[in-house]
């Protein structure tokens, strides 16, 4: 089962679970998909899924009945729904039961062999978490958003490595003098293989500078929630700002566990979100600070923005500046993916020879491929 198609399932399980009373919050969501992740029984499910979704003994019966309902769904292309409960204890299970995805007759749900590990429903699910993936996130209703946001905060974002002026152990090319004479010391004096050593590598750090102003307002929540997920990921190699009326670093508010916590403590924050910006201005704010330090320098720093901008000169310039500093510079642009969509933006227009790639972040598959390109750099 696909990180999407799991997300997908336990969003459905939640609904279940909040029909019958359970308030189950999206956090909680996000823990039993990581949870789910780990199990391949029944048994592992229920088991996951319950203490994830219960935060109280009294939501145990609600649970149970949500469940079985859950789980008795009709399996896709109208086969029978499955009769195996496991809203039981999990030492009562045979070694003859079978695994998630598999039914009583020993043939999948899809009517073939399946060693996926998916969960009833789980291709109508699929189907429907990959229209929502394709869709622009601000024509999203609020429950459509909800799944959405479940599976942005379920990205795994990391940057490529990068050769480190360090040594290490290992390699072939260049003798470890001092470990070498050490072990002929060791030996009497007597002569030993040789040791080498070669440059370590090290991940690169990744600048998030993500801007908030009002043009933006439909797209900051979700690159916001990337951002986290980026935090949460990498908390040591990751920095995030926001440029609004001013630049306000975010790094600390984003390394909350839960995202929507995190996100109340950074509409808390003096980051004049929806309101105006001068993004060149603001750029030049965090290079004069910031340009000097590890954050920036050969790190990957994605600029989001829709390149409004009253100073276009500007921002071109502060962008090439960053570009001699970083290893790469991305543009995320939720405007890219309209349809006829043009660089109108004199700030966008000035500034795309100043950045690596320009894409589009309107959609969780755009910013599912974003993390895969930050992981390629």
């Amino acid at each position: 089962m696909t990180g999407r198609d799991l997300a997908a399932e336990l969003v459905g399980l939640a609904d279940e679970v909040r029909a019958e009373g359970v308030d189950v919050a999206p956090s909680q969501v996000i823990t039993a998909v990581h949870a789910v992740s780990h199990v391949d029984t029944l048994a592992g499910l229920y088991w996951a899924t319950r203490l994830a979704f219960c935060s109280r003994y009294t939501d145990v019966v609600a649970f149970d009945a949500a469940f079985n309902r859950w789980l008795s769904a009709p399996a896709p292309g109208g086969t029978e729904p499955w009769t195996d409960t496991a809203a039981r204890d999990p030492g009562e299970r045979n070694d003859g039961e079978r695994d998630i995805g598999e039914r009583d007759d020993g043939v999948s749900d899809d009517g073939g062999s399946d060693d996926s590990g998916a969960a009833p429903g789980s291709a109508a699910a699929a189907g429907a978490t990959e229209v929502l993936a394709e869709r622009d996130i601000q024509r999203l209703s609020a429950g459509e958003r909800d799944q959405i946001n479940v599976l942005i905060a379920a990205l795994r974002i990391y940057t490529g490595g990068r050769r480190s002026p360090r040594r290490t152990r290992g390699g072939h090319a260049h003798i470890d003098v001092a470990r070498t004479i050490r072990g002929m010391v060791r030996a009497g004096g007597e002569p030993v293989g040789l040791c080498h050593r070669r440059r370590a590598r090290q991940p690169r750090r990744l600048v998030l500078l993500l801007d908030v102003s009002e043009s933006m307002d439909g797209y900051s929540e979700a690159l916001m929630r990337f951002a986290h997920a980026a935090v949460r990921a990498g908390p040591a190699r990751t920095e995030v700002f926001a440029l609004g009326t001013r630049v306000t670093a975010l790094t600390r508010s984003l390394r909350e566990r839960d995202p929507e916590a995190a996100l109340n403590l950074v509409r808390a924050m003096p980051t004049g979100w929806g309101g105006g910006t001068r993004l060149g201005e603001q750029l030049a704010d965090f290079l004069r600070v910031w340009a000097g330090r590890r954050a920036v320098r050969s790190s990957v720093a994605v600029f989001a923005s829709d390149g409004w901008e009253s100073s276009p000169e500007l921002l071109a310039a502060q962008l090439t500046r960053l570009r001699r500093l970083a290893h790469r510079v991305i543009w995320v642009n939720p405007q890219y993916s309209w349809d006829g969509f043009t660089p109108a933006a004199k700030g966008l227009r000035y500034s795309l020879t100043a950045v690596h790639a320009h894409v589009p972040g309107h959609s969780f598959d755009a910013l599912r491929s974003l993390a895969a390109l930050i992981s390629s750099v």
